[in-house]
């Protein structure tokens, strides 16, 4: 009777243990992965301010340099470090984990860079990286922020847009120095561009395809952001 009523109870705990396991899996998972504000944080300690100045210059040509408006991001917004006066401003874009350098001209100055401002703020506020989007996504549509008015170009000539381990500090390269042009809404079927082109730098796509912030991708076979020219000096 005893090992019968033994049995009978292995059959009701196991598949309780299997539940009991499986939440706690869960629910570890949730709360040890690092949030969008969490990783922000802790990329933000990697850069002193003067690191991040040179890493957002980086990601335009060299000649644009010097006369660049800069800004850091500081306690989840970003701040003006330098005034510039060619139209140029240049700042480094957190995407989760990632760190990317980016050199508008002045049209996507007054467009999409405040959508990196407001993503920025929002994560900061501990919105999730989707979250983030989603709320701009709607911006967009309502008015609040605008897709550029005209053709210009931003460029990501910078090395240095690679992925962060939060944990150990190594970081991955995410995509070869390019230059992105001004699209709003437009699609790799517009363009003849095929499904195996994006995301390769052999050919011409566009990122973000279908929406506001849409831009053409070119890499350059190779990259004037390293190339010292005469009004460099």
């Amino acid at each position: 009777m005893k090992a019968t009523k033994w049995r009978v109870m292995k059959w009701v705990i196991a598949p309780i243990s299997l539940v009991v396991l499986a939440a706690l899996t869960i629910f570890y998972a949730f709360n040890t992965t690092p949030s969008a504000r969490k990783i922000a944080q802790r990329l933000q300690e990697r850069l002193t301010r003067d690191q991040e100045i040179e890493l957002a210059l980086s990601a335009a040509p060299i000649h644009l340099r010097a006369q660049a408006t800069v800004y850091v991001l500081e306690e989840g917004k970003y701040v003006k470090v330098r005034e510039g006066s060619n139209g140029f401003s240049c700042l480094v874009v957190r995407f989760g984990n990632m760190v990317a350098p980016y050199a508008y001209d002045q049209e996507g100055s007054e467009t999409l860079m405040l959508a990196d401002f407001r993503r920025a703020e929002l994560v900061g506020q501990g919105k999730t990286l989707q979250e983030a989007q989603s709320i701009l996504a709607g911006e967009f549509k309502s008015g609040k922020l605008s897709a550029p008015r005209r053709a210009g170009v931003a460029y990501m000539l910078s090395p240095e847009f690679v992925r962060y381990d939060t944990k150990t500090g190594e970081k991955t390269p995410v995509f070869p120095p390019h230059v992105m042009f001004y699209a709003p809404y437009v699609s790799n079927a517009d363009i003849g561009a095929r499904p195996e082109h994006v995301g390769s730098p052999d050919h011409v796509y566009i990122l973000n395809e279908g929406g506001p912030a849409a831009m053409f991708i070119v890499v350059p076979k190779s990259n004037p952001a390293m190339k010292e020219d005469q009004t460099s000096h």
